[in-house]
């Protein structure tokens, strides 16, 4: 969709697909950027955790 679409005022752009993301829209933000919700779906859990800077753990006992 580019702007000319868009019935409100741009405010950011996806850092993933370039679309502007309007005013009254969700979106996902990030340190590095902000993710319209289209392309949040679209990514798998692990690439919107190494997206935010998470890393997942397992817990399990150490060794010594």
């Amino acid at each position: 969709m580019n702007y000319g679409e868009r019935k409100t005022d741009p405010l950011f752009l996806c850092k993933n697909c370039g679309e502007y993301i309007c005013e009254g829209e969700s979106f996902l933000e990030l340190e590095e950027g902000r993710l319209c919700m289209e392309c949040a779906y679209a990514m798998s859990r692990e690439e919107l955790l190494e997206m935010a800077g998470i890393e997942i753990l397992e817990a399990g006992r150490e060794r010594t």
